[in-house]
């Protein structure tokens, strides 16, 4: 029953022994498959029984990633979002599997669902830059250029964003584009001497001067 695939699982937290815990969650999961199955769909413990079952997985994918079984972990990952579609929780695990196998793809999916959880621009422009770098890693540079001008759209100031499409506007030599992202977007401003910033300010009007006489002979 329920209860001694619990207790396995318990013990197994308690042994510090993954395998026996992951036995006793499947267990627990398999019950708990079986329990909705029997469940109407306006039944009010359907929400509960999937949250749990939601949670269970994800216990599920940490303890099989601790046993080197990264095909089983992103299945129990991608098996708790089938339950739980909006949980932000697996949604940041399914981006750190994504990031620890090194697959830009599952990244980006991870990073597409996260965005639309999310109200807040800023954060939004911050999710842009990192589907950018997923995009980048595939090849899409047009694709990340895209993402880096919608952040930029979002959020004028975000620097990560104005750098990152600033290196792919230079290594395409879109010198005018260029330009108009290494503006300030709060306005022009004479650097006062004891501000500390002053001389990245003047190093950066040093630098459009430079783009302006070697590249575009002005």
């Amino acid at each position: 029953n329920l209860a001694a695939h619990r207790n396995i699982q318990f013990l197994g937290w308690q042994t510090n022994s993954p395998q026996l815990e992951i036995d006793g969650l499947k267990g627990q999961l398999t019950l708990m498959i079986e329990q909705g199955k029997t469940l109407a769909r306006r039944d009010p413990r359907r929400g509960d029984l999937r949250r749990r079952a939601a949670a269970k997985f994800f216990r599920l994918s940490i303890q099989l990633e601790k046993c080197s079984d990264h095909a089983g972990a992103l299945e129990a990952i991608h098996d708790a979002l089938a339950v739980r579609r909006s949980g932000l929780l697996y949604l940041r695990a399914l981006e750190r599997t994504g990031r620890s196998q090194n697959n830009p793809s599952l990244i980006d999916q991870a990073l597409t669902r996260q965005m639309g959880l999310v109200v807040d621009p800023n954060l939004q422009a911050l999710f842009l830059v990192d589907q950018a770098y997923a995009a980048m890693a595939l090849g899409n540079t047009d694709v990340a250029r895209a993402h880096l001008a919608r952040a930029l759209e979002l959020n004028e100031k975000c620097l990560p964003a104005r750098v990152s499409l600033g290196r792919l506007l230079l290594e395409h030599e879109q010198w005018d584009k260029l330009l108009a992202i290494r503006e300030d977007p709060s306005g022009p401003s004479v650097p006062h001497p004891s501000d500390g910033q002053s001389w990245l300010r003047a190093n950066d009007a040093w630098r459009q001067g430079d783009i302006h006489e070697q590249k575009r002979g002005d």
